[in-house]
């Protein structure tokens, strides 16, 4: 456990491209939400979640607090919840990582580095939305945000964005975990990709 760092579901995405709400949707008879908080509690105590439609998972009986800053996308989230933990890092994740292990999250926070953002570079990506940030980048993603409303610019501040500005250590994870399992990253938009997730786990909803 590591319990100076809070776990954060980001699951405050429009889901347009899947049409529904991929937090919600299910596989092995569990939500992308239950099953993400599943793998998030094993190492975190505190819990929380980001999200813009509290009602949709109240009955989970977890934190939830909203974006301070719309139409930011997951930039926006990680800002929330860096402004809602009280103390110490976030561990963030997003719900629709559902191949996500407690191996690869536990070698991202035992990585040695003094950076503000450690993430991994998984499956041939940097992997931003699973990942360890620190409250001392909170005034930057504001500045960010705050600089491309006040330049009218519609597209979200990406992520990446972000590592290219403070100071980021990304993790090569095929090299730092002997056992990853290429895929682990697999990340789920669109309606073919929760069909393939489904095929992979060899279940259904």
């Amino acid at each position: 456990m590591y319990p100076a760092i809070t776990g954060i579901l980001l699951a405050g995405g429009k889901s347009s491209r899947m049409g529904q709400n991929k937090a919600l949707m299910t596989l092995g008879g569990k939500s992308l939400t239950e099953r993400a908080l599943e793998v998030l509690s094993g190492l975190f105590p505190a819990l929380a979640i980001s999200t813009n439609s509290p009602e949709e998972f109240s009955a989970l009986g977890v934190p939830m607090f909203p974006d301070q800053y719309s139409e930011a996308g997951p930039l926006g989230g990680i800002h929330a919840a860096l402004s809602f933990v009280p103390a110490g890092k976030v561990f963030v994740l997003g719900c629709d990582i559902p191949l996500m292990t407690r191996e690869v999250i536990r070698t991202i926070v035992e990585y040695p580095s003094d950076d503000p953002v450690v993430i991994a570079r998984g499956d041939g990506f940097l992997q931003p939305m699973c990942g360890l940030y620190d409250p001392r980048i909170t005034g930057t993603i504001a500045h960010m945000v705050e600089r491309r409303n006040a330049e009218g610019r519609k597209k979200n501040c990406g992520l990446l964005e972000l590592t290219k500005t403070v100071p980021t250590t990304i993790i090569p994870i095929e090299e730092a975990l002997s056992a990853y399992q290429p895929g682990t990253f697999f990340n789920m938009n669109r309606p073919e990709e929760y069909r393939e997730i489904v095929r992979l786990l060899g279940n259904g909803n």
